[in-house]
């Protein structure tokens, strides 16, 4: 079952923070458009691991740690950070989203020691905070070179014997430029008053975050393909069911748009398969300049944005020098 059907249908969900059933997801879900991006996350996530008392953990792909640009932490030389200099296009597309994927390959062992493999999926709902909200919450964002402000919350979905739960385990808050290259991001576990946050157990699940991340930036430099997948039908007769009982009645599934990764622009299938050119160089800003044709005629370009990001990110300044000033 998908994590976004299940809390319209449930809303109230396992809310870490309280450590009861008392989080009702209903005002967040709404109008949200669905993504399913279970191909971005197998390029990335080989397997997870949960460990009674001792946390998560996410085993990465070699593509995985390609696509994940990580640099050393500024305090623990023992660890690794986000380089958030190498992400680009962290836009959402709507002003509420919602992205969920699979992860097939998931072990928890469990307080005995036993160990048991089951699917779990991952939702992430984003909110894109409106202009308006800018200057309230964030006074220097201008100073700051803010653009865009989004919110993101963690579910996570999981079948024990016959019953299916969500939790609400994580949190993010994400600023991003007019390039959508991240300038804050800060990931917090969400745990009850009093839990030392310190411990391994108590870390945020961090990995669905850099998910997200890794779409957004390739559903924004247009290296994902979208299918929309229509939600079937009901029945005549469950028509017939809900008219008579409108207090019953069932909202239909979500209409979901399912993102693979496109593999001509990436370069990432079998050799030949990728283009040439643009996509073999790092993504790159090109001023805006003059482009002088053999027949005479000159043409403005306006400022623009090529290359492939999973190759890095340059960024670069031009400096004038001579001539006059405008």
């Amino acid at each position: 079952m998908r994590i976004i059907d299940h809390l319209r249908l449930n809303p109230m969900c396992f809310n870490a923070a309280t450590d009861k059933f008392d989080f009702d997801a209903a005002e967040y879900i709404e109008d949200a458009t669905a993504f399913d991006i279970t191909e971005v996350a197998n390029q990335i996530i080989e397997s997870e691991t949960e460990t009674f008392g001792a946390g998560s953990s996410s085993a990465l792909t070699a593509k995985g740690h390609e696509l994940i640009k990580t640099c050393p932490h500024p305090t623990d030389p023992n660890s690794h950070t986000l380089d958030l200099d190498q992400y680009i296009g962290i836009i959402p597309p709507f002003s509420n989203s919602f992205y969920e994927y699979t992860v097939n390959n998931y072990v928890y062992e469990d307080k005995a020691g036993m160990t048991h493999r089951l699917p779990v999926t991952h939702g992430i709902q984003v909110t894109s905070m409106p202009e308006s909200w800018l200057p309230i919450a964030i006074s220097d964002y201008k100073e700051r070179g803010i653009k865009y402000a989004l919110e993101a919350t963690v579910y996570t979905g999981s079948r024990l014997g016959n019953q299916y739960y969500v939790e609400r385990n994580t949190i993010a808050s994400i600023a991003s430029d007019v390039d959508g290259r991240p300038l804050v991001c800060n990931v917090r576990a969400l745990l009850p008053p009093g839990v030392d946050r310190t411990l391994r157990q108590n870390q945020p699940q961090s990995t669905p975050i850099v998910v997200v991340l890794v779409a957004l930036m390739m559903l924004n430099c247009r290296m994902l393909k979208s299918t929309v997948t229509e939600p079937p039908p009901k029945s005549r007769q469950q028509r017939r069911y809900e008219e008579q009982h409108p207090q019953r009645a069932t909202p239909p599934p979500v209409r979901l748009y399912t993102l693979e990764i496109d593999l001509d622009k990436t370069g990432t299938g079998a050799p030949g398969a990728g283009k040439k050119g643009g996509w073999e160089q790092a993504w790159h800003k090109v001023r805006g300049h003059l482009r002088h044709y053999k027949s005479g005629k000159v043409v403005p370009v306006r400022p623009f944005a090529k290359g492939n990001p999973l190759k890095g990110v340059v960024l670069k300044d031009y400096k004038l020098t001579g001539g006059t000033a405008a």
